[in-house]
């Protein structure tokens, strides 16, 4: 997961540094819920690129927002893992 990370990866907590923080702080049920289950929309970033957001349907009862992954393809192509935001964010 680590290679398919973007350069700037968006997770709602300005304190975390690193690749480790990122994955120390996923809620990683909730991760695998969404990519398996979620919908897929699709649109273009500010600057043209193509951007994918999975989005969790079905979130938890008391959770104000739904889990959402988002990708992003870079300028040679290839398919990153930008950001996620979970439940209570």
């Amino acid at each position: 997961m680590t290679g398919m990370m973007a350069r700037k990866f968006y997770l709602q907590n300005a304190r975390l540094r690193t690749v480790e923080d990122v994955f120390r702080q996923l809620n990683w049920p909730e991760l695998d819920k969404v990519l398996a289950t979620g919908s897929v929309t699709s649109g273009k970033s500010p600057i043209g690129r193509k951007r994918e957001s999975i989005t969790d349907a079905h979130p938890c009862p008391k959770c104000v927002y739904a889990v959402l992954v988002s990708f992003q393809q870079d300028r040679d192509g290839q398919w990153r893992w930008t950001g996620i935001a979970h439940p209570g964010d």
